[in-house]
């Protein structure tokens, strides 16, 4: 093997460590597509290799592991090993929130951050913390839907729902088209166990408001759907009415909600949607009139 980079010298520190033969990847004799491995790269996987088959969780396998993420964030035996190099180092679990916290930006949409988080939480149970970085991750991207699935995961483990109201409305009220806002919303007040002092009529409120701003919003419509499934017709009976009286009859999105609300009149409004609201998707339409129950 050519001679170690720089960087890589200091980190495995022969020295202070002992030596190591490194352990080249095998592709066999002649591989398919052999991958152009930069340098540093190549030769970090080797040690780690070496440091792997004798199970050390030194130092320097904490730092080789930095190393190696940093090429190659995706690679999910790292970050295990890392972590295992974490259990017999518990001193580093602090440093380790920090330094995540640092890259964070460059590793948002990565599976294997997330899960690394994950089970330093099983270790640290320092549930607030996580929430409050959530938070912060939703002002670089407010639908990131790693950020919204670790979020999810701390709540249903950890059990405390006393922020997830206020977090919503302020990015609702931010983005009323944010989709994955409204799903968490339903969520915490329609699947969760969380205990709110929210009456439905208080949310059906809610969502006229949101609804009078901004009548297209397809996502506002799904969360209607959703507690109309959940509620009844008649739990949802005033909102219904309201919107009725509010919005023009060619609104596509209320006649659709209207089918589903009452199924009465779902086949006068489907075909009313095929042949003069929306004949763009007259096929959708005609399929929704064969659905509906012959009387």
């Amino acid at each position: 093997m050519e001679p170690l980079e720089e960087e890589l010298v200091k980190i495995l520190d022969f020295e202070k460590y002992g030596a190591l033969t490194p352990i080249p990847q095998d592709d066999g004799v002649n591989p398919l597509a052999k991958i152009n491995y930069s340098k540093d790269y190549e030769q970090g996987m080797a040690y780690f290799r070496a440091l792997a088959a004798k199970q050390e969780y030194s130092i320097r396998a904490f730092n080789l592991t930095c190393f190696l993420i940093m090429h190659n964030p995706a690679h999910y035996t790292v970050w295990a090993y890392r972590f295992q190099t974490l259990k017999h180092i518990p001193e580093l679990i602090p440093h380790e929130l920090a330094w995540l916290d640092s890259v964070i930006e460059d590793f948002q949409k990565n599976y294997q951050v997330w899960h690394h988080r994950q089970k330093l939480l099983g270790i640290t149970k320092d549930y607030l913390h996580e929430l409050e970085f959530t938070k912060r991750m939703f002002d670089l991207d407010s639908k990131n839907y790693h950020v919204w699935s670790y979020r999810l995961w701390i709540l249903q483990n950890f059990h405390d729902y006393t922020k997830e109201l206020s977090l919503i409305d302020n990015l609702l009220e931010e983005d009323v088209y944010n989709n994955s806002a409204w799903n968490h919303r339903f969520f915490v007040l329609f699947e969760s166990n969380a205990n709110h002092e929210r009456s439905l009529q208080q949310e059906l409120e809610f969502l006229y408001v949101k609804l009078s701003q901004a009548s297209d919003n397809q996502s506002a419509w799904n969360y209607l759907s959703g507690i109309l499934k959940k509620a009844g017709p008649n739990q949802v009976a005033w909102i219904a009415n309201q919107l009725e009286k509010l919005l023009p009859s060619s609104n596509r999105f209320l006649l659709e909600f209207l089918a589903e609300y009452d199924p009465t009149r779902s086949k006068a409004i489907y075909e009313n949607l095929a042949n003069e609201v929306d004949r763009d998707n007259q096929a959708l339409w005609n399929w929704m009139i064969q659905q509906v129950p012959q009387t």
